[in-house]
């Protein structure tokens, strides 16, 4: 039997190992022993248990996913996507167990003399708080400095990329900086946005030339971005680095996966464009959150240029490609999902862009070997380029497409343009995540999610016309 899309062969395991409760909470319940003769399903029943099988396994998909987790926002996540799902009552107890704060012993309270309340004091805006921090940074990319640590503050003034910063402390709970600019006033700038400014190295004393010092091993040294393979071009400082796509026709899904996979059809990309060489970065979307272009601010985390962005929704990407279709004049957008594929394959018609087998020097996954971890992917551009110089196109961040989700290619037209529905709240991700497991990460495999809601392993990499 074919995998049913989503772990099929993990829900079973799943299923055998929940509560019966939970089951039977869920609609799992056991039939009753069948007698006579039974009547034939009619159509509608049969097109509501197919509906109600993929949101199941979308539902043992996500829990797997998380269910090792103590992060509560993970399982509110799940309870947003799946509010009655089969795992729901699970994940509410370790919502409330994680989120739970040991109470701390009090005092006794003191008895005193009964007297008039006094007035309560009028509320007042909470002051902004800052924890002294101070140095020499230099911007990363061009930048606003802001009245206050948000971006509903108005810009006072703007610096540009490679500029020296003073800062002068750090917003308490925010990951925003105070710095005090040339004219003596005082701005806030998004912290991610700038880096410790090197020490200066005094000259040193003429001495005798010491032997060279043996390397540190490769594994403890941040290597650099390799050099790129084929034509590329970036249209400002900051922004994404671009390889341009050739056009061309493939073979679009495969006939070695589930249904959603098929059938497999001809497209025609009939002409160039370009995608993103590496996902979206920290730095990048960062540079569009103290635009005011982005809203979500994501938390801070070290060597931003190099660890890509996640946690978005596809709205999220959406005010990404709308905020950078402006900022350089060209048209950005999500790619169609038939780009995605044709972009991933690279001329290939195998599982992957080098054979059917996972590599882990190749691929980022669960079950792929080398080194892997379950909290991040590692940092873009660890693993080698495919034959287009596209990088982590198979086990990175899993991407967002134009498209909205449709659970087959019947009917899908073969120029390559995303499908669209009058009502579509959901969006097709692909190329899995460095969570999934290898058989979920090959070129041909389809993934959804809906379109307004955040999780913590969703990215995407840009696309772009070239005329």
């Amino acid at each position: 039997m074919k995998k049913v899309k989503f772990y099929a062969a993990l829900s079973l395991t799943l299923l055998l190992a929940a509560p019966a409760g939970m089951l039977a909470a869920a609609g799992w319940a056991a039939p009753a022993a069948a007698s006579g003769i039974e009547r034939a399903p009619a159509a509608s029943q049969i097109a509501q248990a197919r509906s109600s099988r993929e949101s199941q396994a979308a539902d043992l998909v996500f829990w797997e996913s998380i269910k090792d987790s103590t992060n509560p926002s993970e399982y509110e996540a799940y309870l947003q996507a799946f509010p009655d799902g089969i795992f729901a009552p699970l994940a509410r107890a370790r919502v409330r167990l994680y989120q739970q704060k040991p109470a701390e012993a009090e005092p006794a309270p003191v008895q005193a003399p009964a007297q008039a309340p006094a007035p309560e004091p009028k509320a007042e805006p909470a002051p902004v708080v800052v924890d002294r921090v101070e140095g020499k940074f230099l911007a990363r990319t061009n930048m606003n400095v802001r009245r206050g640590p948000g971006t509903s503050f108005a810009p006072i003034t703007t610096i540009d990329r490679g500029s020296e910063v003073e800062v002068r402390g750090k917003v308490r709970d925010a990951n925003w900086y105070q710095i005090r600019l040339r004219d003596g006033r005082t701005g806030y700038i998004a912290a991610g946005l700038v880096a410790p400014a090197p020490s200066p190295t005094p000259s040193p004393a003429p001495a005798p030339t010491p032997a060279p010092a043996p390397q540190a091993p490769a594994a403890a040294q941040q290597a650099a971005l390799p050099s790129p393979s084929g034509e590329t071009f970036t249209d400002c400082q900051g922004c994404p680095e671009m390889v341009r796509v050739p056009a061309g026709s493939f073979r679009m899904g495969t006939d070695r996966g589930d249904a959603t996979e098929q059938p497999v059809h001809g497209v025609r990309i009939a002409a160039p464009f370009a995608l993103g060489r590496f996902e979206v970065t920290v730095a990048q979307w960062m540079a569009c959150f103290s635009d005011g272009g982005c809203t979500y601010e994501p938390k801070a985390t070290a060597n931003p240029e190099r660890v890509a962005i996640r946690n978005l929704s596809w709205d999220d990407a959406q005010e990404y490609v709308s905020w950078l279709s402006k900022k350089t004049g060209r048209s950005y957008r999500l790619p169609s999902e038939a780009e995605w594929e044709y972009a991933a394959r690279a001329g290939t018609g195998s599982r992957f862009w080098w054979g059917d087998e996972p590599e882990s020097d190749k691929i980022g996954c669960k079950d792929c070997g080398g080194p892997w971890s379950r909290k991040a992917p590692r940092p873009i551009g660890s693993r080698p380029a495919n034959p287009f110089g596209l990088h982590d196109m198979n086990g990175g961040a899993a991407e967002w497409t134009a498209d909205c989700w449709i659970k087959s290619y019947e009917g899908a037209r073969g120029d390559g343009s995303a499908r669209q529905l009058d009502r579509c709240t959901q969006r097709v991700l692909r190329g899995g995540s460095w969570r999934n497991e290898s058989s979920y990460l090959s070129s041909a495999s389809r993934f959804f999610y809906d379109a307004s809601v955040r999780y913590l392993v969703n990215g995407f990499r840009v696309a772009a016309e070239l005329n």
